[in-house]
């Protein structure tokens, strides 16, 4: 069993998964269940796509198909989507009249997440498998152990204009959900990002470091969620309750801005090659004796970004000229 997201966002997709993979196999007297870590997204070149194929049901077939795929793949020269879904599913219909006719396992189910992005056409897509269809996901859709409370938490967070950034948190927190409720759903979980230009695969301390924080803001909003709802607090009192609300969130948000912050080096600012804005945007992170320092100050902030602004203001680009100076000199006599 297995417990696998996809989010269709603003800019992108969000798949994420966790990592436990049940397999069950025959003591001798009786079927045992045994757990094991696999990597079950991963992005592949195959041809002239990157793709991934994430699913659940029996681990065995899904592991045959993925090369499979990615053989008929290699040898087509088409980097269209359209040609994609027809390529996919006819090698959908030869793998069920083949491999799952054939596999002597009594539950041949499968259930995949397919995701698929053109190395040069600037589009991406991601597919549910349905039998020897690929579905475009509209929603955020579950697959393996796809239990009410899982669903139900997923569409609390679930908006069609969420950002990339925001359907990553919501990916994380249905999993750890899920980890907590669950035996057949394991970290640490695994999250990926398809967006027009490639994929990428978030770092593991990155997404354990969300786990982390989602747990944090999760406490103090569930209390300021029932004083709201508790008409035995006088309105002053919920209204200071919420100011201190305020405050911590702010504190606690600042203070994770600073963690990722601490983290940085020379190397890695200089070489990072994120899907999405990881610090607000228009930030100001200094360097000195201390490391990398992040600006939260509203008015330094502003300051620092009128002096940039002003330096920048008269610097001319390779190519191109000053307005002003080819109007005037267009309006000089012609020269004997």
């Amino acid at each position: 069993m297995t417990l696998i997201a996809a989010i269709p966002c603003r800019d992108g997709f969000v798949l994420a998964a966790d990592s436990q993979e049940t397999v069950s196999c025959w003591d001798g007297t009786q079927s045992v269940d045994y757990r094991r870590t696999v990597q079950k997204i991963t992005p592949r070149d195959m041809g002239v796509l990157s793709v991934i194929v994430a699913g659940s049901g029996n681990a065995s077939l899904i592991d045959s198909f993925i090369p499979v795929l990615e053989r008929k793949l290699s040898a087509e020269s088409s980097d269209n989507l359209k040609d994609f879904v027809c390529c996919t599913e006819k090698v959908l219909a030869d793998f069920y009249q083949a491999d799952v006719a054939l596999c002597p396992d009594a539950d041949k189910t499968l259930k995949m997440f397919i995701a698929a992005v053109p190395k040069k056409t600037g589009e991406c897509g991601v597919w549910l498998q349905k039998n020897v269809r690929l579905c475009p996901i509209a929603d955020a859709e579950l697959v393996g152990w796809e239990e009410a409370l899982y669903v139900n938490s997923m569409k609390r967070f679930y908006s069609r204009d969420m950002t990339l950034q925001q359907g990553v948190l919501a990916a994380i927190y249905v999993l750890t959900i899920a980890e907590q409720t669950s035996n057949y759903v394991r970290g640490p979980m695994v999250v990926g990002v398809v967006k027009k230009n490639g994929m990428w695969m978030e770092k593991d301390e990155y997404v354990s470091a969300m786990t982390k924080r989602l747990h944090a803001y999760e406490q103090q909003v569930n209390d300021i969620f029932l004083a709201c709802a508790d008409t035995s607090i006088h309105g002053y009192q919920l209204e200071e309750k919420i100011k201190t609300f305020s405050q911590s969130a702010v504190e606690l948000h600042k203070r994770h801005i600073d963690e990722n912050v601490d983290s940085l080096t020379p190397n890695v600012l200089s070489t990072t090659n994120d899907p999405y804005p990881k610090y607000p945007l228009g930030s100001a992170i200094s360097f000195g004796a201390a490391g990398f320092q992040f600006e939260h100050d509203p008015k330094k902030l502003r300051a620092n970004l009128d002096e940039i602004k002003a330096r920048w203001k008269d610097v001319r680009l390779p190519g191109k000229e000053n307005s002003e100076e080819v109007k005037s000199s267009s309006d000089e006599e012609p020269k004997q």
